[in-house]
């Protein structure tokens, strides 16, 4: 199985695809397999390099506070171990916080930066979405907790229940959260300490910003802060989603960074 020790830590990873290289970072309380509905489509376009956060997935553990620098470190040391010197950026979530961090301490290091369902800080509106999802969940079992959360995390959870696979997949990723709890922990905690708003037009890469139009953790009012900040940004809604866009709509969330990156 395929382990980088970077930054005194293991981090799991899997590189799939040709092209251009492409780093997928996913959220809190997620894994690789957060890209599953997406994998099959990004892989036809990128070499696309997965990973699990430090604490998440297969990954070490996280067994102490920390902050988002640090999984930029992780990141990039990443990247270094794979011999990559430059690629396209993509983070969902705190995974764009990462990214976001990325491209602020080395922007020289990336071609350009993709932001899905993030902003550059978690405010009062977005942290509430989040603790109810962490409440519906409290005290179930992982497929009771699935269920329970259908209505409130997704667009159409009809749709999410007629995908094949996916509530299997989302008893394993809720599953995992459960196993992982301290860990999560640890990462939640980077993630409320965030705060970038006003370093964002430090930003000059190309930057695609892409937000669900029903999300409720990160609205497109987010939309409207980078356009106002960011001077080299293209910001695209993808309608009928909630924050889990790379389960609800994948392929329009890969057609959306292909146009993106063919712009460049």
């Amino acid at each position: 199985m395929p382990y980088a020790e970077v930054n005194n830590a293991k981090i799991y990873y899997e590189v799939e695809g040709s092209g251009e290289p492409l780093l997928l970072i996913h959220g809190v309380r997620g894994s690789i397999r957060n890209w599953e509905y997406v994998r099959p489509f990004i892989t036809e376009h990128f070499q696309t390099i997965f990973a699990d956060l430090r604490g998440h997935g297969q990954s070490s553990e996280l067994s102490e506070v920390t902050k988002v620098d640090t999984f930029a470190l992780d990141h990039f040391e990443l990247l270094k171990h794979l011999e990559i010197g430059q690629c396209h950026v993509a983070g969902h979530s705190l995974g764009g916080f990462i990214a976001q961090q990325m491209a602020l301490d080395a922007p020289s290091r990336l071609k350009s930066l993709i932001l899905i369902d993030t902003a550059p800080t978690t405010d009062v509106e977005g942290a509430h979405a989040q603790i109810k999802i962490a409440q519906l969940a409290y005290g179930l079992s992982p497929e009771e907790a699935v269920e329970k959360s259908l209505e409130f995390v997704y667009y159409n959870p009809q749709k999410i229940r007629e995908t094949p696979g996916m509530i299997d997949l989302l008893v394993f990723l809720q599953r995992d959260a459960q196993q992982l709890a301290n860990s999560h922990g640890y990462a939640m905690g980077a993630a409320a300490s965030f705060n970038i708003q006003d370093r964002v037009k430090e930003i000059k890469l190309p930057t695609l910003v892409t937000i669900a139009a029903q999300d409720d953790t990160f609205p497109v009012k987010w939309g409207d802060f980078y356009q106002e900040h960011l001077s080299n940004v293209d910001v695209q809604i993808i309608d009928e989603s909630n924050h889990a866009i790379q389960f609800e709509q994948p392929k329009a969330l890969v057609q959306t960074i292909v146009d993106f990156v063919n712009m460049l």
